[in-house]
């Protein structure tokens, strides 16, 4: 959390779509690699999508109505 602090105010905000890396896969979790800062971030393989707080809503929302 203070990486995201410290990266918010001084560093990158990467706009992910446009600064990162092929997804890589460690210890069966999916994640791209920001190429200006180097900071992981969540990627779903399933949907080819960044995990984020909205793509966590929206999977519970489907899975609530099927």
């Amino acid at each position: 959390m203070v990486e995201k602090l410290i990266n918010l105010i001084f560093g990158c905000n990467h706009p992910e779509r446009h600064h990162s890396a092929l997804p890589f896969i460690q210890d069966g979790k999916s994640y791209r690699v920001c190429l200006n800062c180097g900071t992981p971030i969540d990627f779903s393989l399933e949907d080819f999508q960044y995990i984020t707080p909205g793509y966590l809503r929206r999977k519970r929302r489907k899975a609530a109505r099927a």
